[in-house]
């Protein structure tokens, strides 16, 4: 993706070829890649210069068929820029990576007795149900240790998590999407300068036109898009001011603090650094974390049956007759 300002007919079907189209074409052939177009030309850039295509979407030549959307906004300038903004769509399905979503339990509220006597009453009254599918997993034997112990550990936690939800909750985050950003006024304005857009493109267009209509309509939309880009910047202003007001609450304590460590250790170089060499070492917690393994090539494969082995051992003993279940949950 990029702006080559390549202009190319045969790429494109722009209206002229300049030195870097041509340079553009041959790189395409030699590296088997495709510019991806529509068939009736759209332009990219405009102004009261001229128009033209000099933004390109290039793949290589096997994801062709993958590519389900292509389209130019020609009657969009995002802001006064004389690029057009342009989207791409590629069906390219891979149902192997599933990824958590997280929610964070409310465990403020745990300081309240009351809470913590219901939480610790509903324990209690679940625990039969609990401990009898505690024994069931421990004694099915189309299972082996490590099996075991990972139902045991989801059975627990998912006892634990349940009751924990219905008594404190999940917290909540004030979203700050795009509806919230953009006021009635910023719309309006926003609608008025698709209209400039459109009015100075037909213009230009037009055959019947002379070049002073096309160069005064340019300029007014020049206008009101630099009286746009500072009506945007001052909410900009505004909402950064919203969410550091909200972050001040004293119920964001936690959040902040945690933003202003985790800033102070990029900073200083504190955090955790991985080494790419060995990064096939993470896998597993990459895995535990993020629903399923990293993708890509690995520098080299790391040996995991050692470690199996210890950890079969340890669950073993976990496993065996030795463990009262009963005492363990009192």
């Amino acid at each position: 993706i990029g702006d080559l300002n390549a202009r190319s007919q045969l790429l494109t079907g722009d209206n002229s070829t300049n030195r870097r189209g041509v340079l553009l074409e041959k790189l395409l052939e030699e590296h088997n890649l495709t510019n991806i177009r529509s068939e009736k030309p759209q332009f990219t850039t405009r102004s009261a210069a001229g128009k033209g295509i000099t933004d390109y979407f290039i793949v290589s030549d096997s994801l062709v068929n993958n590519v389900s959307t292509f389209q130019v906004f020609e009657q969009l300038s995002l802001g006064g820029s004389d690029h057009r903004p342009m989207k791409l769509c590629l069906d390219i399905r891979n149902n192997s990576s599933k990824f958590k979503s997280f929610n964070r339990l409310n465990i403020r509220k745990f300081v309240n007795k009351e809470t913590q006597e219901a939480f610790s009453l509903a324990l209690k009254q679940n625990l039969p149900d609990i401990l009898k599918l505690l024994n069931e997993t421990k004694s099915n034997m189309n299972l082996d240790s490590q099996a075991k112990v990972d139902e045991m550990w989801s059975i627990i936690k998912e006892w634990i998590a349940s009751e924990a939800a219905t008594h404190v909750g999940y917290k909540r985050f004030k979203s700050y999407t795009s509806e919230f950003f953009w006021t009635p006024e910023l719309i309006e304005e926003s609608s008025k300068i698709e209209s400039l857009t459109l009015e100075a493109q037909n213009l230009q267009d037009n055959s019947n036109s002379n070049d002073n209509d096309v160069t005064d309509a340019y300029r007014k939309l020049r206008d009101a898009n630099e009286a746009f880009r500072d009506r945007l910047y001052n909410r900009r202003v505004e909402v950064f001011h919203s969410i550091v007001t909200d972050l001040a609450q004293p119920q964001n304590n936690g959040s902040f603090m945690r933003m202003v460590r985790s800033v102070k250790k990029r900073k200083l170089k504190e955090h955790c650094q991985l080494d790419h060499k060995n990064i096939n070492q993470h896998m597993d917690y990459f895995k535990s974390t993020f629903g399923s393994a990293p993708m890509g090539n690995f520098v080299e494969e790391v040996n995991f049956d050692d470690t199996i082995d210890e950890l079969v051992v340890v669950n073993e003993n976990l496993l065996s007759d030795v463990v009262n279940l009963n005492d363990d949950n009192e």
